[in-house]
């Protein structure tokens, strides 16, 4: 008799059946993207989200319990997206530009696709206790992002004295509500003019937070 392992390990048409299982989840979360960033959380259905992923209702319980936790994992898939793709860029250098770059592609990423501006912004919020828990670890990763740029865009700030105060999640606040905003005008006014203001942003930061220093140390 075969165990158990070698059953969840056996091949069909020449993929384990692990690997199967994953590209089924990667499909409902494909979906659920699809639905929830097009006619929203509370109008999809679990019987929508598996007709579109050309899937039974038996895969989805496989990978999920419920559609709370599929709303997780896609919220979950567009953040990591951005953080990865933005920690490769502010990796790169301490380059002044490199800050901008790291801006344009969190802006460019929502514009190329506003199904994931949807669910960013407005899908996540206050679904559950759970979901706006994970909605808050994020934005604590987008301060820690945005703590880095302050220190690419400015480097001559004292940023061991800014970590202590509340500017990256002042600015990281900005961010997403200048991408939400833009997201409602139909991502309008065009994208380098919503770079140039947040730059704008930033400098004003740095103006205001020199003369706070000032204050501070007289």
């Amino acid at each position: 008799m075969k165990t158990k392992q070698q059953l969840q390990n056996r091949k069909y048409g020449g993929v384990q059946a692990d690997l199967r299982t994953e590209e089924r989840k990667q499909k409902i979360i494909s979906a659920g993207l699809e639905s929830f960033g097009t006619i929203g959380y509370a109008k999809t259905s679990i019987k929508k989200i598996c007709a579109i992923a050309g899937l039974t209702e038996r895969y989805f319980y496989e990978s999920f319990h419920c559609k709370e936790d599929l709303l997780s994992a896609v919220y979950q898939s567009i953040t990591e997206e951005l953080i990865i793709k933005t920690d490769e860029i502010i990796g790169q250098s301490s380059v002044r530009s490199i800050a901008y770059e790291a801006l344009r592609l969190y802006y460019q990423t929502l514009q190329d696709d506003p199904r994931k501006a949807r669910v960013l912004f407005f899908e996540i919020l206050g679904v559950s206790p759970r979901i706006d828990e994970e909605y808050q670890e994020a934005i604590q990763k987008l301060s820690s992002n945005a703590m880095r740029i302050l220190q690419m865009a400015f480097p001559t700030m004292d940023h061991n004295k800014v970590k202590d105060t509340i500017l990256p999640s002042a600015i990281a606040g900005a961010i997403i509500q200048v991408a939400s905003q833009w997201t409602l005008n139909h991502f309008q006014p065009p994208l380098e003019k919503i770079l140039s203001q947040v730059q704008y942003l930033f400098e004003i930061v740095e103006s205001v937070y020199a003369d706070y220093i000032k204050d501070c140390e007289s």
